[in-house]
């Protein structure tokens, strides 16, 4: 394995900043004050918060670190006193890291992780999970000890506590590069020699952007919390050509459900069901069928297999007609010079809403343009009424594209 406390164990792509194993560790140590609530004011420390308590074997609770006290208060109460976890071991938990063994090392006998999801389609509802339930599907073994992972979540929340257990377990080096600016992130790729990356497409659109850069190193690129986009393959395809794509459907109350090498996924008829074009998956214990809010297209059968089309919160609603912002979407970004494009309603007080769009272009272009290219592509009643030029298009705190409705 070859770690020690001098290794490194994470860097800040954005700010230079190194920490390495002993000194994590000992941030882990001391983070006690930090459970059971834990509302961290960086990714580092929602990392340690995490190893205190899965070493001390104590419950946690995540809550983003951006929240309001108004805003937590409503998702837990105001019972957030913080409690010391009870003494226990980073010293030897340093050496099962170091060793590779640091899976084995977790107690697992009291520990249990609450998250909230987005609140994409509604209120955050609180999930809970055991150790068993959130990492059971990791990949843990001596092949991949030297993995070196780009961390492109947020910590908080299901997808970016996965990606971290399976760097953490395996003693990988986590360069961080969620919120970092593209020309760092390309130095980040080049100085650490980063082989793996998961990420959602609207991240990996950013890094289609702007002047080519190349990471032969990296050999694995996954994609989840929004439909990818086959547009969006391709370009990640010839960007990084040593890497497998693949399409990861998970969901923080269910864990991760589907997996796919493209925009097109086989379904297991125990565990998933379609209803009125909504895929719902079975989980729990007992096992109860939780609606997704993810929308789907039967594109096969025997077996059966779908494509993810939207989410059912976000269609846009014009004088009747269903309009799937994602679709908008990917016809402006097939568009000769746009590069990256989002679809969002308009409140308008004669058809409910109309189609609004932002666009990043590399060349000169007007609306009148874009709407001409995109009477190729969509139906009259898709076309967005209303497009701004932007320099870049907003992502939620979880790193998905933003939309919400405005009023003229």
């Amino acid at each position: 394995m070859n770690k020690s406390a001098n290794s490194l164990f994470y860097a800040d792509a954005q700010s230079g900043a190194l920490t390495s194993v002993g000194d994590f560790f000992a941030m882990a140590a001391s983070a006690g004050h930090c459970t059971p609530i834990c509302k961290p004011a960086s990714t580092l420390q929602a990392f340690s918060c995490l190893v205190h308590s899965m070493v001390a074997d104590v419950p946690i609770t995540l809550i983003d670190g951006d929240l309001s006290q108004s805003e937590v208060s409503g998702l837990i109460g105001d019972n957030s006193v913080p409690a010391r976890s009870p003494r226990a071991d980073f010293c030897a938990a340093m050496r099962a890291y170091c060793d590779g063994n640091l899976i084995n090392f977790i107690p697992r006998k009291k520990w249990r992780l609450r998250l909230f999801t987005s609140g994409t389609t509604g209120r955050p509802k609180s999930v809970e999970h055991s150790f068993e339930t959130l990492f059971g599907g990791l990949r843990v073994s001596p092949k991949h000890a030297p993995d070196v992972w780009a961390y492109a979540f947020n910590p908080t929340h299901f997808a970016g506590v996965c990606a971290f257990a399976q760097a953490l377990f395996n003693s990988n080096i986590i360069v961080d590069v969620f919120s970092a600016e593209r020309e760092k992130i390309a130095r980040a790729f080049e100085k650490f020699s980063i082989t793996h990356i998961s990420a959602t497409p609207t991240f990996y659109r950013m890094l289609c952007l702007g002047k080519k850069f190349t990471a032969p190193t990296l050999r694995s690129i996954t994609s989840g919390g929004e439909t990818f986009d086959e547009s969006t393959m391709n370009k990640l395809s010839a960007l990084f050509p040593n890497a497998k794509v693949k399409n990861i459907y998970a969901s923080t109350e269910c864990g991760q459900a589907l997996c796919s090498d493209g925009a097109v996924f086989s379904i297991d008829a125990a565990r998933t069901r379609i209803n009125g074009g909504e895929l719902l998956l079975k989980a729990g214990n007992p096992p109860v069928w939780v609606s997704t809010g993810d929308l789907v297209e039967i594109v096969g059968e025997n077996p059966t297999r779908i494509k993810f089309i939207g989410r059912k919160g976000e269609m846009i609603n014009v004088g009747g007609y269903k309009i799937n912002p994602a679709e908008v979407e990917e016809a402006l970004r097939g568009i000769e010079h746009v590069l990256d494009a989002r679809a969002f309603p308009i409140k308008n007080s004669v058809a409910g809403n109309i189609v609004g769009a932002e666009v990043v272009v590399d060349s000169e272009m007007s609306e009148r343009q874009i709407r001409a290219a995109l009477t190729q592509k969509l139906q009259s009643f898709k076309i967005p009424r209303v497009i701004k030029f932007v320099d870049s298009i907003q992502k939620t705190r979880t790193g998905k594209v933003k939309r919400w409705a405005i009023i003229l």
